[in-house]
């Protein structure tokens, strides 16, 4: 009989996580699932510490790959899936029991293509106590105002706290080489997709490490900011959804490029000037944004001025990240 949820779960050197992760899968209260590890070139006891846990559950599946980075990683995933419906998790997150139970449940009765949960975010080496209740109501939500919502920021980017419908993921891959790649594939989903359904509950336990990729800097950070920002610009027009969606692009724009990747060249504790510019650039060119057209997005006050004083003047945007930077620094010798 073929599972109903095919989970895929890349692993590169994630041994200190791995088999917590894999006890909260194992003890979910839906049962008929299968879960692939997919092993992205580990050089550590991976696959012998594996072996053992794989032989005493035939739900669990191993496959090994060279190392090709996450994207990769879920793509070796996705071509082994059988299930009516994927999930995504990463190798050191956790999931509540009724995760899949009620993801499931969920994305059956209302015919959803994806049915997405909230995230509870921990900080490594403290307990993922989920809360029993969320502030914010369920919905369904139609794919393009799902869409609206991924490129505002009201919805998450992250691929792994939802649960898709196989026959809807069709060939849709993510791209390979790249650190945002879940923004990037949620986009070109939601673009796709018919409906979507929003259950009101922290389901997905995200773990927050201190020295994760993401929180280290490196040119690679902006040079994908800028990139993805491409791409998904890219998506729109090729969905017929520009000019349409302008203003929400341009809205994740100020957002993506601009305040975080402004925030990308300060955490290194210095100030790039090769980098600046390439974002400058980007946010002119390809989000089209102006001072002018930045001061009418429905944006916050902080984030239009992280975005609009480079806008204004390079110079007086330079003041401005310098003068984060020392603060920043001032933190980090406290």
């Amino acid at each position: 009989m073929l599972p109903i949820v095919s989970i895929i779960l890349p692993s590169y050197n994630d041994l200190s996580y791995l088999e917590t992760t894999l006890r909260s899968i194992t003890a979910q209260t839906f049962t008929n699932f299968e879960l692939i590890i997919v092993d992205d070139g580990s050089s550590d006891e991976t696959p012998v510490r594996l072996r053992s846990l794989i032989a005493a559950d035939t739900r669990l599946r191993y496959a090994r790959r060279e190392r090709g980075g996450v994207g990769a990683a879920r793509n070796t995933g996705l071509a082994q899936a059988r299930g009516r419906f994927v999930a995504f998790v990463d190798a050191d997150d956790l999931l509540h029991p009724a995760f899949l139970h009620t993801l499931v449940n969920a994305a059956e009765n209302a015919g959803a293509d994806v049915a997405q949960c909230h995230m509870h975010p921990f900080a490594d080496g403290t307990p993922c106590n989920f809360p029993p209740t969320y502030t914010v109501a369920g919905k369904g939500m139609s794919g393009p105002d799902a869409l609206r919502g991924l490129l505002a920021g009201d919805l998450p980017a992250s691929v792994v706290c939802r649960l898709y419908r196989r026959e809807r993921l069709g060939e849709l891959r993510f791209a390979e080489g790249l650190i945002y790649e879940d923004l990037e594939f949620s986009v070109r989903l939601m673009a796709q997709a018919t409906k979507v359904q929003i259950v009101p509950l922290a389901l997905y336990g995200c773990r927050r490490r201190q020295r994760g990729l993401r929180a280290q800097y490196a040119p690679s950070l902006v040079e994908d900011r800028i990139t993805v920002t491409q791409h998904i610009k890219d998506t729109l027009q090729q969905h017929g959804l520009w000019p349409a969606e302008r203003t929400v692009f341009q809205q994740l724009a100020a957002r993506f490029l601009g305040r975080e990747g402004f925030k990308d060249l300060i955490r290194d504790q210095s100030l790039d000037e090769f980098l600046y510019q390439r974002l400058l650039a980007s946010l002119k060119t390809d989000g089209e944004l102006t001072f002018s057209t930045l001061r009418k997005l429905p944006i916050d006050a902080g984030q239009k001025k992280w975005v609009g004083l480079p806008l204004i003047s390079p110079a007086l945007g330079r003041h401005f990240l310098n003068f984060q930077l020392r603060r920043r620094q001032k933190r980090v010798r406290a």
